[in-house]
């Protein structure tokens, strides 16, 4: 079957997605098949911030085919929001890759870095979907889902000819809607990436740590001073581009006796520049899998 397009499945036989379907079906008698290698996936902090998700802009949303078909292809990338408390304003939020979708339009998913366990299955969590949008100022981002329930745990799944791994099936959507939660996972830029950070506008580099939509930790000389609540602006900056963002300190962490790090909160990004961070995100996450899709576990 096709969802968005996307024709479904790793090209097995229909022999070989007959004996996938049905070990799904009967998640605790799959034998395994060959020797696992890890899975592709982008780490995300177990504890992150929630705050309530807010569309400025007066466009209608996009319509279901067009969210399914952006949101619901062959290596999107999922955050599972297992626990939400808006009590303490904290999610617990694991990440993951959809890895195929069977013919009864179940969502194979990658294991999280931070596993879910059997003990979890039937448990209902939310599936998002960060994707970008066409609108009338040029582009947009929406974090759409879904709540479902984790429908079992299969080790040894294969994936392809010499790839088996641990997934986590779950029902595809009936219906997709604005997430409840805006999510900014932590990429750890590759330390081969054309990707720095510099104060701004001074320009002086300091070691890029992580980054989120909402943030950026970096580390720098521990003779350099910012007192949280201050503001701090910086720049990422690659080959082809430099992106100004203005920034208020939230914390210093020392990392060891000559260098600390700095948290920095995102402060007044218009439209423009909030899509390029989301951009240069994408592109992060583009480059992650790409090298460890090549790497043996």
């Amino acid at each position: 079957m096709r969802i968005g397009g996307i024709r479904q499945g790793s090209g097995d036989k229909p022999s070989e997605r007959r004996d996938k379907r049905q070990a799904v079906g009967e998640i605790d008698e799959r034998k395994p098949l060959m020797e696992i290698r890890k899975s592709v996936g982008i780490e995300t902090k177990p504890l992150a911030r929630a705050v309530k998700l807010i569309d400025d802009s007066d466009e209608p949303l996009p319509s279901q085919e067009e969210m399914r078909r952006r949101a619901i292809r062959l290596r999107q990338l999922v955050d599972i929001i297992v626990d939400l408390d808006w009590s303490t304003d904290t999610l617990d939020v694991r990440a993951s890759v959809i890895q195929e979708i069977d013919a009864k339009g179940r969502l194979i998913l990658s294991q999280t870095s931070s596993p879910l366990l059997r003990s979890q299955t039937g448990k209902t969590v939310e599936l998002t979907f960060l994707s970008q949008y066409p609108s009338q100022m040029g582009s947009r981002w929406l974090r759409v889902g879904y709540h479902t329930k984790l429908l079992g745990i299969v080790e040894n799944y294969q994936l392809g000819p010499e790839l088996a791994d641990t997934v986590l099936v779950f029902d595809g959507p009936k219906k997709l809607v604005l997430s409840t939660a805006r999510i900014s996972p932590r990429m750890e830029p590759s330390p081969d990436m054309d990707l720095t950070l510099r104060l701004w506008p001074d320009g002086q580099q300091v070691t890029l740590l992580d980054l989120s939509a909402g943030g950026v930790r970096f580390s720098r000389p521990s003779w350099m001073e910012f007192p949280p609540g201050a503001r701090v602006d910086v720049a990422l900056c690659t080959t082809n581009a430099t992106i100004p963002v203005r920034g208020r300190v939230l914390r210093n962490e020392e990392l060891n006796a000559k260098a600390s790090a700095t948290v920095l909160q995102f402060r007044d990004m218009d439209r423009r520049t909030s899509d390029l961070v989301h951009r240069l995100l994408t592109e992060m996450a583009r480059y992650r899998r790409a090298q460890m899709s090549g790497v043996e576990g």
